[in-house]
C-alpha cells in the first residue's frame, strides 16, 4: 500500500486502528497512531515531512514478531478495542468507547516534533554498532529493511 492510499483511508478514519504490514514490520499512520498510543500502548511516534504527498506524516512501526504481544490486549483495553479484521497484510482494531475527535487528533499531531533527517554518518555508525554475529539472519534482514525505510523516507 502506498502513502497516498494510506492517507486516503486515514482521512475518513473515525474509529479504527489500521495496522499495515510493510516488509517485516507492522506500521500505523496518522489517526491510527493517535488511537494506538491512546488505547493500546505508548510508543515512540515518528513525524516526517513526506515530499511525495507534501505534508507531515506521523507513524509508528514494530517488527512482525511483536504483533502478538501487542494484540494480547489487557482486560481494560479489550473493553475499548475489538479486532474486527485480521489478515497477513492488515489488522484492523475498532475503538468501541470512542471519545476523540478530529480537533484532538490535530492538536496531538501538532505536538509531535518532526524527526531530524539522519545523515550518512548516522547510518554508518548504526551498521558499525550492529552485533551481526549475535543476530539471526531474520533479525539482520529486519535491521537492513528498517535502514532502507529510513533512507527512503529521508
Amino acid at each position: 500500500m502506498v502513502v497516498k492510499e494510506i492517507l486516503k483511508i486515514e482521512e475518513t478514519n473515525t474509529d479504527k486502528i489500521y495496522l499495515i504490514k510493510e516488509g517485516f514490520f507492522w506500521r500505523a499512520y496518522e489517526r491510527s497512531v493517535y488511537r494506538f498510543v491512546k488505547y493500546v500502548r505508548k510508543f515512540q511516534v515518528i513525524k516526517k515531512h513526506i515530499k511525495k504527498v507534501g505534508m507531515d506524516i506521523c507513524y509508528i512501526g514494530f517488527p512482525e514478531n511483536m504483533l502478538e504481544v501487542i494484540l494480547s490486549l489487557s482486560p481494560a483495553q479489550s473493553e475499548k478495542l475489538k479486532i474486527t479484521e485480521r489478515s497477513k497484510e492488515k489488522v484492523i482494531l475498532s475503538v468501541i468507547d470512542k471519545d476523540d475527535d478530529n480537533a484532538q487528533f490535530e492538536n496531538w499531531k501538532e505536538s509531535i516534533i518532526i524527526s531530524a533527517p539522519k545523515d550518512e554518518k548516522w547510518f554508518i555508525q548504526k551498521i558499525k554498532e550492529y552485533p551481526v554475529f549475535y543476530k539471526t539472519p531474520l533479525e539482520t534482514v529486519q535491521f537492513v529493511a528498517e535502514l532502507q525505510t529510513q533512507i527512503t523516507n529521508n
